[in-house]
């Protein structure tokens, strides 16, 4: 492991610019798998990397698909289009499943359970104020535009 620990220092050393060196240390985070530490520094990092904006719903990993877990009380009062349960088929046009393998090497979990937790809050951010999805409801598959906020999430 010390090889590769000094392959990222160097990486992050001669990074060009802080954007850069965010995604050298989180791939170093993510190598020596420090959950806590990728934790600490996601603030300042994962909005140059993932996005600074955030969907306004909770969304989680069941049975390997990305369910809705949870909406704004905003979303209940407007009566949006997505509801609880709904599955997320795709995000701005990618499918969910090649997104998991694309983001996992920027993403430090000691385990799977602990990377399909922590990857859904990652998924969902972008630097534009809306995001497209495609979901998946009874049966049926659907377009739902998103509305993003910014977060300092």
């Amino acid at each position: 492991m010390g090889s590769s620990i000094d392959r990222f220092y160097t990486a992050i050393c001669r990074s060009e610019n802080q954007s850069i060196a965010g995604w050298n240390l989180s791939q170093a985070f993510s190598k020596i798998n420090d959950t806590h530490a990728f934790s600490y520094l996601s603030d300042y990092y994962h909005k140059d990397i993932f996005g600074p904006r955030a969907v306004g719903f909770k969304s989680g990993f069941i049975q390997n698909q990305l369910v809705v877990t949870g909406l704004s009380d905003d979303q209940f009062k407007t009566g949006q289009e997505l509801q609880l349960g709904d599955i997320i088929m795709e995000i701005a046009g990618k499918p969910v499943s090649g997104m998991i393998d694309s983001l996992r090497p920027y993403v430090a979990a000691s385990n799977e359970s602990a990377l399909m937790r922590d990857l859904p809050s990652r998924m969902l951010r972008t630097a534009d104020s809306l995001l497209m999805l495609k979901i998946h409801r009874e049966g049926r598959e659907s377009v739902f535009i998103s509305p993003h906020v910014l977060s300092n999430q």
